[in-house]
């Protein structure tokens, strides 16, 4: 009959083992993680854990050692006993390690492309109201404040260059292996055309930022929201035509008075500086929008002229979705709002088209 402390040490032994076949086989379902070249020290992490937790128990070469000791009376024969405290040690790396990637599989890259007004999401308040640890984040800075200052004046020259720097960047960007925020107060022909250089790439999260509480807000999941509605104002007969878009101010009509071609309107019954609140929302807002465009390509209009007050999270998503609709839309100018001046909207920024990443002036 088996004493208490063998029946305890044969149930202890029979536990570890299940533990390490438990570990082996998690082990084998993630070896798509572990060839993955960014996750180096979780691989080294994982094999010195395992290494130690192999060795931890005795094997064949230990009890042979041990009895060709006997034999020549070189030492009595021990029968070889687990080492649990490596076999601990082994485990304890490997929960490191796990604990590692669950780190690195939730690091955030946020792109931020700033206006005049700059504001850096990875402060610690920032942060705090997203629920982003620091160590997590990572933030990529696009500077399009002297652009959003001098965009009237800004000459080919300075917009290329800052075109070269928006492509360089998103090329960049678009290679992070984690999850990719968006968020920005750049002008919003820039932002368009920066949307249309993330083509075929995805955007986890879009942030807002909202001045009344000083603070960033992730677009949440809702499915309540108003929905947009567009209509035609009569004008005269022409192969040029405006679409005024209308979400987070109303665009006037005395704003629209130096084009005179038909306009297109896109409204949402209450304009506010926060309207897009929902990723669904912004998905709706982006099919409605993109919807209206193409069935204007359609009916032969050469040039459309965008006017938008919009957050920049539309703003970015329509340049990701023109970049897909290249073949089916006309050629797009994006305008740039200044109220001080008249008229309001002078330049522009080609963002479909055969002219795409060129600047228009009216």
């Amino acid at each position: 009959m088996l004493s208490s402390n063998t029946f305890l040490d044969d149930m202890l032994l029979k536990g570890l083992y299940i533990v390490l076949v438990l570990i082996v086989s998690l082990l084998l379902a993630m070896i798509p993680i572990l060839s993955r070249k960014t996750d180096s020290l979780f691989r080294t992490l994982v094999i010195s854990g395992i290494t130690l937790i192999c060795s931890a128990f005795p094997g064949g070469a230990d009890k042979i050692i041990g009895l060709i000791a006997s034999w020549f009376n070189l030492a009595p024969y021990v029968e070889p006993q687990t080492d649990y405290v490596q076999l601990f040690i082994g485990i304890l790396i490997l929960v490191i390690a796990f604990i590692h990637r669950y780190t690195i599989q939730n690091k955030l890259y946020i792109l931020n492309m700033q206006g005049s007004v700059r504001h850096f999401v990875t402060c610690d308040k920032y942060l705090k109201d997203l629920n982003v640890a620091d160590h997590q984040a990572r933030e990529i800075i696009i500077d399009t404040g002297w652009a959003q200052e001098n965009f009237r004046s800004m000459n080919k020259s300075q917009w290329k260059s800052l075109k070269t720097q928006i492509e360089d960047t998103l090329t960049a960007f678009c290679n992070k292996d984690y999850k990719k925020s968006f968020t920005g107060m750049a002008p919003i022909p820039i932002t368009i055309y920066a949307g249309t250089c993330y083509k075929n790439q995805e955007i986890t999260s879009f942030l807002e930022y909202n001045n009344s509480t000083d603070s960033y807000v992730e677009l949440r999941k809702s499915k309540n929201y108003p929905n947009l509605t567009c209509f035609t104002q009569e004008s005269t007969k022409s192969d040029e035509i405006v679409v005024a878009i209308s979400i987070t101010a109303q665009i006037s009509g005395s704003d629209l008075a130096q084009f005179n071609y038909p306009i297109v309107s896109i409204t949402c019954p209450n304009c506010n500086d926060n309207t897009i609140t929902s990723s669904l929302q912004l998905q709706s807002y982006v099919d409605t929008i993109a919807d209206q465009l193409e069935a204007l390509s359609k009916q032969g209009i050469k040039r459309i002229h965008l006017l938008c007050a919009i957050q920049s999270s539309l703003a970015f998503a329509l340049g990701q979705r023109f970049a897909h609709m290249q073949n089916r839309l006309t050629e797009i100018v994006s305008y740039h709002y200044v109220k001080s001046e008249n008229p309001c909207y002078v330049k522009g920024i080609v963002v479909s088209g055969v002219n795409k990443g060129k600047i228009y002036i009216d």
